[in-house]
């Protein structure tokens, strides 16, 4: 898991750095490859669980929240920094549901129309579990709470206290198998 995040943070920073597949060096596909770059820091979390670190994503991201909550203007940079992640997560549901994606998928129609089930499916569970992650760091900084900001483990406990969570998380487990389908999908048919 390790080399496969950290293989995919090299590749989305140089499409930063160098310009992004298909959409050469435009402004807006770069600045989106950075991020996503930046968001695969879950490698150095991967690498430290390999090792034998007792410490999880989620206890990472309180220590980081709660610092940056204690300095003056913290409380708003950690909201800020939640909306923004909420920002992601509906532009990732708005491109799941337009399959925006699917632009440079080239195959006969059938196995197109697959991968787009796809590809939509996964991408729409990225988003909302994008959203979960943001709405429980917009929730820490609101409330004082770092504890809150708990990333993808803290949103996936979230969902399992709701009614009927056990089954929303198992939903939101076969969404996100149905990406990484759709990713092996895209790298097998991908035409730039």
């Amino acid at each position: 898991m390790a080399v496969g995040f950290v293989g995919y943070a090299i590749w989305r920073l140089s499409e930063a750095a160098f310009g992004a597949t298909g959409d050469g060096k435009k402004a807006g596909p770069r600045a989106k490859s950075l991020a996503r770059g930046l968001a695969y820091f879950l490698a150095g979390t991967t690498v430290s669980a390999m090792r034998g670190s007792s410490t999880s994503q989620s206890s990472q991201q309180e220590s980081l929240t709660a610092k940056v909550m204690s300095y003056s203007g913290g409380r708003v940079l950690v909201a800020v920094v939640g909306l923004v992640v909420i920002g992601v997560g509906v532009a990732l549901v708005v491109e799941g549901w337009q399959l925006k994606f699917m632009r440079y998928v080239r195959a006969v129609p059938a196995t197109i129309a697959r991968v787009g089930h796809l590809g939509r499916i996964g991408t729409i569970a990225r988003g909302v579990v994008f959203v979960l992650i943001g709405v429980e760091v917009v929730s820490a900084a609101w409330t004082v709470d770092p504890i809150k900001a708990a990333g993808v483990d803290g949103a996936l406990r979230t969902l399992l206290q709701q009614p009927y969570g056990h089954v929303l998380a198992l939903l939101a487990s076969i969404a996100l198998v149905a990406f990484g389908l759709y990713g092996l999908a895209e790298a097998r048919y991908r035409r730039v």
